[in-house]
């Protein structure tokens, strides 16, 4: 069976284009006065928060190549939460968002998008049940196929919560 034809890529495929145009209607929601507000508790502010959500996209693609290949996690799946924390939540969130703008944000999204979908497309049906620690817990291709779904809902209820507060 073509990878294109699985009940696995068929549910992703449509989960992952769904929560593609959440994001993307979520973004637009976000008034300029709110882009550079600080989400309280969670260290960043809206626009590095939706730079984050982004991140995760990017680095799923990677995951489920490792998985599907055999290969060795990346080196953040031994690193210790709040070193990663750390790391991610002071240096390289707030550092890549310093330039990032509602276009480039949009831009890099549908990137990450487009190759998760390319890579999930040309899986072979027993590749969804191969897995591989992402970041520090084991997941199957199809759990990292939904973890955008996941990862989108947990950031977007924060960003929603500070859209409804902001007056």
């Amino acid at each position: 069976m073509q990878s294109s034809e699985t009940p696995q890529f068929l549910l992703a495929r449509d989960q992952l284009e769904r929560t593609r145009l959440a994001f993307l209607d979520l973004l637009r929601s976000i008034p300029d006065s709110d882009w550079e507000r600080p989400i309280q508790g969670a260290g960043w502010t809206v626009k590095q928060e939706m730079v984050h959500v982004v991140q995760v996209m990017k680095a799923l693609q990677g995951a489920v190549n490792r998985a599907v290949t055999g290969r060795k996690p990346s080196f953040l799946s031994v690193v210790p939460s709040p070193v990663r924390n750390v790391i991610n939540g002071r240096l390289v969130v707030p550092l890549v968002a310093r330039r990032a703008t509602r276009e480039s944000v949009a831009s890099a999204y549908q990137e990450a998008h487009e190759a998760l979908l390319a890579t999930l497309e040309g899986l072979p049906e027993e590749a969804w049940s191969r897995g591989i620690l992402f970041p520090r817990r084991y997941r199957t291709v199809e759990e990292l196929a939904r973890r955008p779904v996941e990862h989108f809902d947990e950031h977007a209820a924060h960003i929603r919560h500070v859209l409804m507060t902001s007056g």
